[in-house]
């Protein structure tokens, strides 16, 4: 059995008390990301940052935490805890459709219309990276050549 490689954050008010669930997230991965912590390991240990024994005991009832699945608890935990502002706001489809859209539309006409497509085609790039739905920018690339 491994040595699970404990996360120490500097804040040490790293609390989740059942709101603003991405910024906790966010913070925690920073946490993990700088003590060399990998999933698993963030899957065990995040229960020890619920603010009270109820909050805990939903995340062990998850099945991201019961698969050991980081990716899969972080995706629950946004989806209980989140408001409608922290929820998915962009999927893969998206980036297709906007490729789909813009083709349908004759393509990129100038310098200004391209400018425009590789904004909303890198915020939601930026998005789905930042927040794993893809691993890698290449990723995205596969999507719209497809």
């Amino acid at each position: 059995r491994r040595q699970l490689t404990k996360i120490k954050p500097m804040d040490k008010r790293l609390i989740f008390d059942g709101t603003n669930v991405e910024k906790f997230i966010q913070r925690y991965e920073v946490a993990a990301a700088l003590d060399g912590a990998d999933g698993e390991d963030m899957v065990l240990q995040v229960g020890i940052f619920a603010k009270d024994e109820d909050i805990q005991e939903e995340i062990e009832e998850m099945e991201g935490y019961l698969e050991r699945n980081w990716g899969l608890l972080k995706e629950e935990m946004i989806e209980k805890w989140g408001d409608e502002d922290t929820l998915r706001r962009y999927t893969k489809d998206d980036l297709v459709d906007l490729s789909i859209r813009k083709s349908e539309q004759g393509g990129i006409k100038d310098k200004q219309d391209y400018k425009e497509f590789m904004a909303e085609f890198n915020t939601i790039l930026k998005y789905l990276t930042r927040n794993g739905y893809i691993n890698h920018e290449d990723e995205a690339k596969d999507l719209l050549l497809n």
